[in-house]
């Protein structure tokens, strides 16, 4: 698991023009959209569950590491 803050998020995976508010990616992350956590008051991405979307053997062999 490798957890980025939602600022490092935004510059790993959007372009300026393209980039959603801190908000939003803090939203994605309380509805379960945007794989997280919030730990105290910050908010952090699972970046490592992020990449893996959508092949689920890499995401089962992530489940159980």
């Amino acid at each position: 698991m490798c957890l980025v803050s939602p600022q490092e998020f935004l510059k790993k995976e959007f372009s300026k023009e393209s980039a959603p508010s801190e908000h939003t990616i803090r939203r994605w992350i309380d509805q379960g959209i945007l794989p997280g956590k919030q730990i105290g008051k910050l908010y952090y991405v699972d970046h490592t569950a992020f990449s893996a979307n959508g092949n689920p053997l890499v995401e089962k062999i992530l489940r159980n590491a």
